[in-house]
């Protein structure tokens, strides 16, 4: 089979059974983080700073998170797969970085909302995996709806990384290209560090220590396990 037709087949084939999960699973997401690492703001740019919400739906803005130090924003929500696989390793990165780093999630529009279409497709698109997972939610109408999401979606990070929410207007995710995991590093000047149209913690943390001068860990030697001898 052609090189192109075969990447085609498993580009639908991927969309059909899990959406990016999968797609991302197979290592065809190249296309993708293209168009998301393309769109919206770029590195140098000023990051956008409108207005957000706790989980708790105070509002603030969101300028005054990176005044102390720099900021990472990783965008996500629950109906999203990728985003729900890469919690985990958020807090890790906190941990990583607790005296440079603040690291916060920034809740976005529904990709895979259930009974509504999604916004990448125009149509319904629920993922396989959310559907194990029991994870059939509406496009939130109002912030209200939005605010519940949030909070179970928080209730899946590891660690103390809080979460804040885009107002319905959807400003921060249109402002940074629409993709549905995306990372942006901010200074405290509030410019554009790096991006990342898909968020992957490995590449981050690579650039990370980098930024921040912190040297290459060695990889550990192999431990050597003695097989046992023959029986006597």
């Amino acid at each position: 089979m052609q090189p192109v037709i075969r990447s085609s087949v498993l580009i639908c084939l991927a969309l059909a059974l899990g959406g990016c999960v999968l797609a991302a699973q197979l290592g065809l997401t190249s296309m993708t983080e293209t168009i998301y690492d393309r769109q919206g703001v770029q590195a140098g740019d000023p990051a956008p700073k409108p207005q957000v919400y706790t989980t708790d739906g105070s509002r603030l803005d969101l300028a005054r998170l990176w005044h102390k130090r720099p900021l990472l924003i990783v965008n996500g929500s629950y109906t999203c797969p990728v985003a729900r696989l890469n919690n985990p390793g958020l807090g890790k990165l906190q941990r990583r970085y607790a005296d440079r780093l603040d690291v916060i999630v920034l809740y976005v529009y529904e990709p895979h909302p259930k009974g509504d279409p999604s916004p990448y497709t125009g149509e319904e698109w629920v993922t396989f995996s959310n559907m194990l997972a029991g994870i059939l939610y509406r496009q939130p109408r109002s912030l209200a709806e939005r605010l519940v999401l949030a909070r179970e979606f928080e209730r899946h990070i590891e660690g103390t990384v809080p979460v804040y929410v885009d107002g319905m207007e959807n400003a921060y995710w249109q402002a940074v290209g629409g993709g549905p995991n995306t990372a942006v590093l901010v200074n405290t000047q509030g410019k554009v560090i790096t991006k990342q149209g898909w968020y992957h913690q490995g590449n981050m943390q690579t650039f990370l220590d980098g930024y921040f001068g912190i040297p290459p860990q060695p990889e550990p030697p192999p431990r050597l396990v003695a097989k046992p001898g023959p029986r006597r």
